[in-house]
């Protein structure tokens, strides 16, 4: 590989100071012909690609180059000199890895004394920030596959910070249609820090909506002891989860709050299906640090348990006294406790089926809906209920509630909306249906490839209204050269490519 010295010119940009250095190439700060600062990644050179393939510098350049979202760090532009590739970025203050080891060496001392390093209130906006990048980069299709320290930076916006999701090198790009499923990883692995790794990748798998969570909570758990968990013989801790090594509670002596804990440990599950999604953290958070607590609702979801036994008849029977002249009072108060017994247990299960239902998960909506048929008393609703998740499960991909009845439903790539029953509300399909305020969603169809398979033009909008039940094609925005983003917040933004933005409230 190339020399590259403080002064040297590449292109347009002077090496200021060396950032960082890996198996990819060299992160330098740099300054441009007008002084201003940014940070280019310059790549290992590499003499020639298989004709036909693009370099994994243009892969990863492509990937993410017309996302916005703030909080990922996304690249200006790609440029070649003499066979090397760089990519220019946004010049960030450093990485919570180089915060993490700043702040054991400057308090050492506290910490012997058992003193924090973060705060759970630092903790709460790293979380949210980074789960909020993660919920966008799932909505789009995207898996990161390398959450650590290392690669979430540091940006200085006024007096506070916002974390940035870095480097998407080996992150991959599904269809978002297939994001449900459970896949087996590619040869992009290379660069997985197996320290942070969640243990499906050790079984040759990833978790399209919960391995970077996992990630995510590796991360957390070292930013608050100064390490991460650690695993059997020395092996990574995801690895050995998946032979029985426990995971892992806060040290008390931190003093962090119980839900913060029972949180962590909720995305350290074995099962990904146990851990919340990035979108769950990053409102759980964004709750915690508006209101100073956690939400109960985070608790009852992450200690959600499986309904009680059944009362039993025979055993209450068996433990009755012998016959007397109160037998009769006897028999009915057992006949009325089986009866109240039955009806909690149902009901109990058919809130979980809601719930389930409510966010697209149809299996485990139907499972609890079966477990919800009550033994003694009348079931009609609920049997109408499995009736409409199975037809849901048969024929769609995905579908997730939004308002009253309705659920936006996806197949095979193409959305639409339908209600409980499975059916569908509108004349077409489309290829995005973003929820908007006041029961009003945004249609984006007609997108026709550019360039690649991230770059998109010519893509038509409508808004559509729901009221009273029936669908209504409001209003169509005009025809834009232009992709689809929006806010962490509350903001919907059209962006055509003379960066006019038009914008519409969540």
């Amino acid at each position: 590989m190339e020399q590259y010295l403080e002064g040297k010119v590449l292109g347009r940009f002077r090496l200021v100071r060396l950032l960082g250095k890996g198996g990819f190439g060299e992160v330098w700060e740099v300054n441009d012909e007008n002084q201003k600062e940014y940070a280019i990644k310059i790549f290992n050179q590499v003499d020639h690609y298989n004709p036909g393939n693009t370099s994994p510098f243009e892969d990863e350049f492509y990937l993410i180059k017309n996302l916005v979202h703030p909080n990922l760090l996304i690249p200006l532009l790609m440029e070649k000199q003499n066979n090397i590739y760089y990519i220019v970025m946004p010049l960030c203050e450093k990485s919570l890895m180089e915060d993490l080891k700043e702040r054991m060496i400057a308090n050492s001392f506290k910490y012997q004394d058992k003193h924090q390093i973060y705060t759970e209130k630092e903790l709460s906006i790293i979380m949210r920030d980074v789960a909020d990048g993660l919920a966008y980069l799932k909505d789009v299709g995207i898996i990161h596959k390398d959450i650590k320290p290392d690669n979430i930076l540091l940006q200085k916006v006024g007096s506070k910070y916002v974390y940035k999701i870095s480097d998407f090198g080996i992150s991959d790009k599904f269809a978002v249609s297939s994001l449900k499923v459970t896949k087996l990883l590619d040869t992009k692995t290379d660069g997985i820090a197996k320290a942070y790794a969640p243990p499906e990748y050790f079984q040759k798998k990833i978790d399209a909506k919960k391995s970077d969570v996992f990630s995510l909570a590796m991360s957390i758990y070292e930013l608050a002891t100064g390490d991460t968990p650690q695993g059997e013989n020395g092996l990574a801790f995801g690895e050995t989860l998946n032979i029985l090594t426990k995971i892992p509670t806060m040290p008390e002596h931190l003093n962090y709050s119980r839900r913060f804990s029972l949180l962590l440990n909720s995305c350290l599950s074995l099962n990904p299906k146990h851990r919340p999604s990035a979108k769950e953290i990053a409102i759980w958070s964004d709750e915690f640090l508006n209101t100073g607590s956690w939400p109960n609702e985070m608790s009852k979801q992450l200690t959600l348990k499986v309904a009680p036994e059944e009362f039993s008849l025979q055993n209450s029977l068996s433990k009755s006294k012998p016959f007397n002249v109160k037998w009769i009072y006897a028999v009915v108060v057992i006949i009325s406790l089986s009866i109240m017994t039955d009806y909690i247990i149902s009901n109990i299960n058919y809130k979980k089926a809601e719930n389930y239902f409510s966010v697209g998960d149809n299996s485990n909506a139907k499972k609890f809906f079966l477990k919800a048929i009550p033994m003694l008393l009348p079931s009609s609703n609920i049997k109408g209920k499995i009736k409409n998740v199975s037809f849901l499960i048969n024929n769609y991909d995905y579908n997730s509630r939004f308002y009253d009845e309705f659920s936006i439903a996806a197949r095979e790539g193409q959305f639409t909306i339908i209600n409980d029953k499975g059916e569908d509300q509108l004349s077409r399909k489309y290829d995005t249906i973003i929820p908007l305020k006041d029961n009003t969603f945004l249609l984006k169809y007609n997108s026709i490839p550019r360039d690649s398979i991230y770059f998109f033009k010519n893509a038509e909008y409508s808004l559509l209204s729901l009221k009273n039940n029936v669908t209504n094609e409001v209003s169509k925005v005009r025809s834009i050269d232009c992709n689809l983003v929006y806010n962490h917040r509350n903001e919907i933004h059209l962006r055509n490519y003379s960066n006019q933005i038009f914008t519409l409230i969540k």
